[in-house]
């Protein structure tokens, strides 16, 4: 029996539904060469299949993580304009920045950045990422680096700020060792407290206070000025993310296991925002928006009630991002 020629060429975008009209077509085809009644055995294998894959398909876009416009597309080399916000992402080693809105338009800066720590800080020129115990301060839009200060920043989560409020303005804070640091414009580096930091799992600089999220799972807020500190709430232990929708507002977000939760950053009162992050790797905000990675590759932008507005499924490998304002934004 030979089978009719069907020159049938898959869309990776849509194969199941490409493929599932071709059997159709086979199966027509050949049972009127054959001219018999009923369908033979191969043609109702050939109909089992095609639904298996229906099947398996659907049950893949119901675990998929729902947004607006999830994009299976690649990205696009592109020049990034400042007057669009921009989120710099270290992907595999890479650092792009890429454009905010639409996850595919992009500029690479340079590679070498395994390594970086999670949380990265920005001044709207530069941006600040610890790798190997190093501080470094990168130009946003040429991807030029050099060593800033001269700290031994071994085991650190990242760096945050730079602080807007006076008179900590232009400051930058970091973990290292048994104590937390404050970090001026030249790279000096200065105790902020007493010890007992030792442990610290995250960090976030908002609105003239320090958030840190220490090892027994605990928030506290931290005066930048003299160290002293706050204990707002506890349940935090698997904490993956910590970050700021916008500098204005006095709520901050956290990613907690797969779940996102927002808390009033002076009550410590935090509620439920949703869930389904699984394997978070990375987490910022800028512009009223969260930008996650997660889920196997995903990259997230996400509404302050939680929804998925858009998603881009090109984006293993991400350890680390920080989101920058644009001027237009």
């Amino acid at each position: 029996m030979r089978i009719s020629s069907f020159n049938w060429r898959p869309n990776n975008d849509n194969w199941v539904a490409q493929f599932v009209p071709a059997l159709v077509y086979i199966i027509i085809k050949q049972t009127k060469m054959m001219k018999i009644k009923f369908l033979p055995l191969w043609a109702i294998s050939l109909i089992v299949t095609a639904f298996l894959l229906t099947s398996c398909k659907k049950e893949l876009e119901d675990t998929t993580p729902h947004s607006l416009k999830a994009s299976p597309r690649a990205r696009v080399k592109a020049t990034i304009s400042p007057a669009n916000s921009v989120i710099y992402v270290v992907q595999k080693g890479s650092l792009y920045a890429v454009n905010a809105k639409n996850f595919q338009d992009f500029t690479y800066l340079g590679g070498g950045y395994q390594g970086t720590a999670q949380i990265m800080a920005e001044d709207g020129f530069s941006i600040y990422t610890i790798q190997y115990g190093k501080l470094w301060v990168i130009n946003q839009s040429t991807g030029k680096y050099k060593q800033f200060g001269n700290g031994n920043w071994t085991g650190s989560v990242g760096v945050t700020g730079v602080a807007g409020f006076v008179p900590d303005q232009g400051n930058m804070f970091a973990q290292a060792g048994d104590y937390l640091w404050r970090i001026d414009l030249n790279g000096v580096h200065h105790q902020l407290g007493g010890g007992g930091w030792s442990g610290t799992k995250a960090l976030l600089y908002h609105r003239g206070d320090l958030f840190v999220i220490w090892k027994n799972g605990y928030l506290y807020r931290v005066n930048p000025t003299t160290g002293a500190y706050q204990e707002l709430t506890g349940g935090w232990g698997d904490v993956k993310g910590i970050a700021e929708a916008s500098s204005t507002g006095d709520t901050i977000y956290i990613m907690k296991g797969s779940e996102l939760w927002k808390v009033d950053a002076y009550t410590g009162q935090s509620k439920f925002v949703a869930g389904g992050f699984r394997d978070t790797t990375a987490m910022t905000g800028v512009g009223g928006y969260l930008y996650i990675a997660s889920n196997g590759g995903a990259l997230h932008r996400v509404d302050l009630n939680g929804k998925r507005i858009e998603t881009n499924l090109h984006y293993s490998g991400v350890t680390a991002m920080v989101g920058v304002q644009g001027a237009f934004d």
